[in-house]
């Protein structure tokens, strides 16, 4: 199904016109339950580990904030 529209998109002259290609990009899923998956490898991603890291770097927040007020608070039950 996807194939066949993106083979129609590829022939519509509005979506020839376009600055970006249009079509549907499909990805390999592995289930890992009835509600679930893992997309399979995407290039060119950053993590969400990355992206916060970054972000952190640059206001000189630490990494780890949270789970040091978790630990804080918890009355030592996560020692």
């Amino acid at each position: 199904l996807f194939g066949l529209i993106n083979a129609l998109l590829s022939q519509d002259r509005m979506a020839a016109k376009s600055r970006t290609p249009m079509n549907i990009r499909t990805y390999s899923v592995m289930p890992l339950n009835d509600n679930s998956g893992v997309i399979g490898w995407v290039p060119d991603c950053d993590t969400l580990h990355s992206l916060v890291k970054q972000y952190r770097d640059a206001r000189q927040i630490r990494l780890n904030i949270e789970h040091q007020l978790i630990k804080k608070h918890s009355n030592g039950f996560y020692d």
